[in-house]
């Protein structure tokens, strides 16, 4: 189940953001995607892990991989590792390792990033 934050965010006010059209489309209708589970014993849903960050939390984690890694894209989301992925400025999106610093392919564009694991990628198979 996914969920959707729609608390108030920057990119309302026509702040510019470094990331692709469709990204900044969803960014405008929500502030944050959010994986929530329904708890088996409560019935309550409870959070699982943030399938596209809120406005604040890219701003911050983009700033802070470009400063410490030399990164470049904006980060949007993680594989729950502690490995950011990054929207490149060409569209394509890759998994940054943060133990090497090297860019893995995971998808051609956002769209097919969330939608088809790609060969070669970390989504799909080698």
């Amino acid at each position: 189940m996914a969920e959707m934050s729609s608390s108030s965010h920057p990119t309302r006010g026509g702040g510019r953001w470094d990331c692709q059209r469709s990204f900044f489309d969803i960014l405008q209708r929500c502030d944050g995607v959010m994986e929530t589970m329904i708890h088996p014993q409560t019935g309550k849903v409870i959070p699982i892990s943030w399938i596209i960050y809120p406005c604040s939390m890219i701003a911050e984690e983009t700033a802070f991989y470009r400063k410490t890694r030399s990164a470049e894209g904006t980060v949007f989301s993680s594989d729950g590792a502690g490995n950011p992925f990054l929207l490149k400025r060409n569209g394509t999106v890759v998994r940054f390792d943060v133990i090497d610093g090297t860019e893995v392919p995971a998808g051609r564009s956002l769209s097919d990033f969330y939608r088809i694991p790609m060969e070669g990628t970390v989504q799909g198979k080698p």
